[in-house]
């Protein structure tokens, strides 16, 4: 039997007021994930959690009437948050509250949008929370994409309500550090913190150069400073700078961590990278 296709009972429309009430920041996500289990299984979903942690809701229809394999449509979202608490409201026909946008109002939307098509012959639709995907891990879609090959997947990414994206930037995570003998103040030697920045300008050059015939956002390299933090022991100094980068289609994760090197090798700075997601479109 069909779930009910009335996707906008009460009940169903509090589904996203309560996974927003929730906090499921990255790698805390297990209370909203299993509520969502719960529900989905509740409205007719062979429902599961995943050995990664993620919510994942199927609706099975078996072979097509002719006998033929199902079609696999997966509709990938994600159940964590970046940290921040907004409090949860209602204002102007608006929910606010820390994922109601990105992305826990796109998950929903799938979720409800699974449960109004129903199950049809012929049809696999499968829905998943990830978890993690505000990380650098990306430990839900990583755990996805070794394991299912769908005929079709629609990714949960907030891009206003009339628009699809076809693409995704890519990303790469660099943290720099910079050791030193302490010295006096009064020393002609650079600080730790001064050498970052003479650093970060040069990195900032380099991006400013690629992106001089650039116009349209797809194109442009983005870099940007997302922490930057200093301490010693009163022998050695040190400063860590956490940067974060949006890469385009020209320029994979690996010709940035190499480009990043070469500059970081001048100014004698330590250089480790996470993420490294190229862009697809």
């Amino acid at each position: 039997m069909s779930p009910t296709p009335d996707v906008f009972a009460l009940e169903n429309l509090d589904l996203l007021r309560a996974l927003v009430s929730i906090p499921s920041i990255s790698g805390q996500e297990h209370g909203a994930v299993a509520y969502l289990v719960s529900w989905m299984q509740s409205h007719g979903f062979d429902a599961r959690v995943d050995r990664a942690g993620n919510a994942v809701g199927v609706l099975d229809g078996g072979p097509a009437l002719d006998g033929s394999p199902p079609h696999e449509l997966m509709l990938l979202g994600h159940i964590d948050t970046v940290p921040g608490d907004i409090p949860i409201r209602i204002e102007g026909g608006k929910l606010y509250g820390r994922g109601s946008v990105d992305a826990k109002g796109p998950l929903t939307a799938f979720v409800l949008a699974a449960l109004a098509a129903g199950v049809k012959p012929g049809w696999r639709l499968i829905v998943i929370g990830a978890v993690e995907e505000e990380a650098s891990s990306s430990k839900g879609a990583k755990y996805v994409a070794d394991r299912y090959h769908p005929d079709y997947c629609v990714i949960g990414e907030p891009n206003h309500w009339r628009r699809i994206a076809l693409g995704y930037k890519g990303r790469l995570l660099a943290n720099a550090r910079r050791e030193k003998t302490l010295t006096h103040t009064a020393s002609p030697e650079s600080g730790v913190i001064d050498d970052l920045i003479v650093f970060w300008n040069d990195v900032k050059a380099y991006v400013d150069e690629i992106n001089q015939a650039r116009t349209r956002p797809w194109e442009i390299l983005q870099a940007g400073v997302e922490a930057i933090e200093s301490g010693g022991d009163g022998m050695n100094v040190w400063a860590e700078m956490k940067a974060g980068f949006r890469l385009p289609l020209d320029i994979s994760p690996d010709e940035m961590r190499f480009t990043l090197a070469e500059i970081a090798e001048a100014h004698g700075v330590l250089l480790t990278f996470g993420g490294g997601e190229p862009a697809y479109r």
